[in-house]
C-alpha cells in the first residue's frame, strides 16, 4: 500500500479544490466561472455575511478579484445570448450548481 506524507496529502487536497491554479490575467469571465464550478461542483448560499455573502468568497479565493455581477448574472439572469450558467438548488445545502448537473438531482 502506498503512503503519503502529510505534506503530500495537503498538496493533493489543495490542488483538488483548485487553489493551485494561477489566477486569471485580466477580468474574470463566465468561462472562468464555468471551469471553477466544474471543479468544486457547488457554491454554498448563506445569507449571513460578515464580509461578503458566502457564495462570493470561494470564487475570490480561487480566481482573485472579480466583478460579483459576473457571478450574479451567471446565476440569476438568462437570455438567448447569455444562457444561465448556474441554478439554485438544495444540493447538500442551499447552493448554486451548474445547470447541466441539475437533471442528475431530479426526484426519482
Amino acid at each position: 500500500m502506498a503512503t503519503l506524507t502529510s505534506a503530500q496529502a495537503r498538496r493533493i487536497a489543495v490542488a483538488a479544490q483548485g487553489f493551485h491554479e494561477p489566477k486569471p490575467r485580466g477580468a474574470v469571465t463566465r468561462a472562468h466561472l464555468r471551469r471553477l464550478i466544474s471543479r468544486i461542483q457547488v457554491l454554498q448560499l448563506d445569507s449571513v455575511s460578515v464580509a461578503v455573502r458566502a457564495h462570493y468568497a470561494p470564487v475570490f479565493s480561487r480566481l482573485g478579484p472579480y466583478d460579483r455581477e459576473t457571478l450574479d448574472r451567471a446565476a440569476w439572469s438568462h437570455s438567448a445570448r447569455s444562457p444561465r450558467l448556474l441554478v439554485e438548488y438544495w444540493a447538500h445545502e442551499a447552493a448554486l450548481m451548474a445547470v447541466e448537473d441539475w437533471p442528475l438531482l431530479r426526484w426519482r
